[in-house]
């Protein structure tokens, strides 16, 4: 009966620690840095493309989920090709024109352009 009562109480303290140890990684996972905790930032300055320059910044300085935030401070800027070029659509996207300032803020697709299938 003793043996029997023994095995039982061991059973249950493996199933107890079992619980706690996946209680601790999800737990954890959310102490870990994400690439949504950093910003890619990109300037156009002058320019009122997104151009083959603008293209490697992204790929040397960004990384996939990064919040991507494209300024211009001109009259034009062509935010669809833009958001379709870079932005995950499962995401918020969001452009803003403020006189002749253009901003397009979404999460950062890939640190490469989406390609163009013709």
């Amino acid at each position: 009966m003793r043996n029997g009562l023994n095995t039982l109480i061991s059973i249950e303290i493996y199933r107890l620690v079992k619980l706690i140890l996946i209680t601790s990684v999800f737990l954890s996972t959310s102490l870990w840095a994400s690439p949504k905790d950093n910003i890619c930032f990109i300037d156009l300055k002058e320019d009122s493309v997104f151009s083959g320059k603008h293209s490697l910044l992204v790929s040397e300085n960004c990384e996939r989920n990064n919040i991507f935030n494209v300024y211009a401070n001109k009259s034009y800027l062509n935010a669809d090709a833009v958001v379709t070029s870079w932005c995950r659509y499962d995401r918020h996207i969001n452009i803003y024109r403020v006189e002749e300032i253009f901003t397009v803020n979404c999460v950062l697709y890939d640190n490469k352009p989406r390609e163009l299938i013709e």
